[in-house]
């Protein structure tokens, strides 16, 4: 581009200047290389030098016409010649300049290409080595500035494409300190909450904890999880707007720390997903108004089932007919209860009475109502609780999560499989969000941190799962793809059911699986004192 060339030949004419008196030159030059190292462009010569001359700038010669020029270009070093008349490779002055006796030339590099070349010529003696180290080190230099000067348009290049990008977004940006005043933040940000500009929002909330979100419990969580991990993910809140209305937020944040470790900000991006919950609030309702309007049918047709059942002169045909049909009952009614379940824990309507839990004699409670199942597939079971304290959770719907996950593990197993349980003291406070392959994650960022929670796993030797599907396991009616090929009566639900009752006690639930070696299915529950319940 012209304005770098125009800078270029400044830079180069004092250089000239310079390299010309300090080498007793009476003439010197600096000529372009093409990218492709394949022409070398003539570009100036010190005007001191040229007064007379009809220089022919921008001329360029191809490599193998380019004489002298070219040792520098192919060597990557400095080149003397003290006979220059008599080299073979020699190649004119611009027309009206006098002979020249001699030639030193240095290539200027960018990376491993050569940029520049740089030299001076027609001193009455032979150059010396000190002549070539006066060039190299001024060839040096420039070579430093040009690097610099790169590095500093990439630089205003990258901060003038991030600007237009977070002042463009759709999305709001913003940076704010630890306890949620607003640093800087983008248009749609500030738009987003109702303010006509930054120093609008900014003059007016003081007190984001208070003033933005509508229930403080909320950014409660929030900080907790940050405290804990750093960062946080789909973080749904409802928050104020500046007319009095409210809006439902996603955001996603993490901490921005200084070498030493201590907190400088946070920084994330949220949007409007009012729609969204809108949207998932209506299908919750109708979902809830529909299977309650299931249920006492459904329990009438289990009564009169019961009822004909107990008939004495049914034929064997007709009494198979009727326990299908109960079997078929009973699976609507435990797709009944789930949805209800799942309605309530959205709604925030389910009652959840925590208390201190003995997980490990839970799971085993659990383990002894499954072990008809297990015996009848073979699978070996291994569960050596350890001394361990108790946890704080609801009991009744943690045994829910067991069992979900031990059924999911006897039922996708093949037969005479192995399955483990463990329940430990991780060394870390919170696992990657659910959403996430623990595997993937940089260790530093979850390791070396107190401990407040339990960590439950049940290892198995079935199918495993694809990771295309791992991303989508506890969405709700999503069911892996290979799945389907074994157990095609799942409702997709069962696993949805367990992160939304852990997320009641700010735990976890995630997954390690690679298809065809079996899963690890893993959650995370408070210990009491700790957490939202604690």
């Amino acid at each position: 581009d012209r304005t770098h060339l125009m800078a270029d030949r400044e830079l180069f004419d004092y250089a000239l200047d310079q390299v010309v008196r300090l080498t007793n030159s009476s003439v010197g030059f600096f000529h372009r290389v093409s990218d492709d190292q394949a022409n070398v462009i003539l570009t100036t010569w010190n005007a001191e030098a040229l007064k007379g001359c009809t220089a022919d700038y921008d001329a360029s010669y191809p490599l193998g016409e380019a004489g002298n020029w070219a040792d520098s270009v192919r060597l990557k070093r400095p080149i003397v010649y003290n006979d220059y008349q008599t080299s073979p490779n020699k190649r004119g002055l611009p027309p009206g300049h006098s002979p020249v006796l001699r030639f030193m030339s240095a290539p200027i590099l960018e990376g491993d290409k050569v940029r520049f070349i740089f030299g001076v010529g027609n001193k009455a003696e032979p150059y010396e080595d000190g002549d070539v180290v006066q060039l190299q080190l001024i060839a040096s230099e420039l070579q430093k500035i040009l690097a610099q000067r790169k590095a500093a348009d990439a630089l205003r290049a990258s901060e003038e494409q991030y600007r237009r990008f977070v002042e463009d977004d759709v999305a709001g940006v913003y940076i704010t300190t630890p306890d949620g005043r607003v640093l800087t933040a983008n248009p749609a940000f500030v738009r987003m909450l109702g303010y006509e500009s930054l120093e609008d929002l900014r003059g007016a909330v003081s007190d984001p904890d208070r003033q933005l979100y509508v229930d403080p419990e909320r950014r409660a969580v929030f900080h907790r999880l940050m405290a804990a991990q750093g960062t946080v993910s789909g973080f749904d809140s409802q928050v104020s707007r500046k007319n009095g209305g409210t809006i439902w937020i996603g955001e996603n944040t993490r901490v921005v720390k200084d070498a030493e470790g201590r907190i400088l900000y946070y920084e994330g991006f949220a949007q409007d997903i009012s729609e969204r919950k809108q949207a998932e609030q209506m299908k919750s309702d109708f979902v809830s108004f529909v299977t309650h309007q299931l249920r006492t049918p459904l329990a009438g047709i289990k009564w009169l089932l019961e009822l004909v059942s107990q008939e004495p002169d049914l034929s064997e045909d007709v009494r198979s007919y009727i326990a299908d049909a109960r079997e078929a009952d009973e699976r609507l009614v435990r797709l009944v209860n789930d949805l209800l379940d799942a309605s309530r824990l959205e709604r925030g309507k389910l009652t959840i009475t925590p208390k201190e839990v003995d997980l490990a004699a839970l799971t085993q409670s659990v383990l002894d109502e499954m072990q008809p199942l297990i015996a009848e597939k073979g699978h070996r079971v291994t569960f050596q609780p350890m001394a361990l304290p108790p946890v704080w959770t609801d009991p009744q719907l943690i045994r829910q999560v067991i069992l979900n996950l031990v059924s999911n593990a006897v039922k996708y197993t093949p037969a005479g499989g192995a399955i483990t349980v463990t329940i430990r003291i991780p060394n870390f406070q919170f696992p990657i969000p659910y959403l996430k392959n623990i595997a993937s994650e940089p260790q530093s960022q979850i390791a070396n941190q107190k401990s407040q929670m339990l960590e439950w796993s049940i290892q198995d030797s079935g199918i495993g799962i694809p990771k295309t599907s791992q991303a989508r396991l506890f969405e709700k009616f999503y069911r892996a793809e290979n799945v389907l090929t074994i157990e095609t009566e799942g409702t997709g639900l069962g696993l949805y059911l367990v992160r939304l009752i852990l997320e009641q006690f700010e735990g976890r639930v995630w997954c390690e699986s690679e298809e065809g070696r079996g899963s690890t299915f893993l959650f995370t529950v408070p210990l009491p004192g700790k957490g939202k319940w604690g």
